[in-house]
């Protein structure tokens, strides 16, 4: 949960910081590391009142931009 968000721009761009944070790099044992993520967001009160509502507002949100990642990615040119 983040707190002090002032609009749903606010939220994307949050989502976003959390995401290139977790895909930056990192070793484990000496041997590189990148993952990647997808974050899913709700805004309180819009989206839902109830904490229940909400992640599966955030939830949803999630697999949309998962599903749009995975359009993309088929999208791309093979390496062959």
């Amino acid at each position: 949960m983040i707190e002090g968000l002032k609009s749903g721009n606010d939220a994307a761009r949050a989502t976003e910081q959390v995401t290139v944070s977790l895909g930056k790099p990192y070793e484990i044992e000496g041997n590189p590391v990148t993952m990647t993520s997808t974050v899913g967001c709700a805004i309180y009160p819009g989206q839902g009142d109830a904490l229940e509502d909400l992640l599966e507002e955030a939830d949803a949100d999630m697999y949309r931009k998962k599903s749009q990642r995975a359009v993309v990615a088929n999208d791309r040119p093979s390496a062959d």
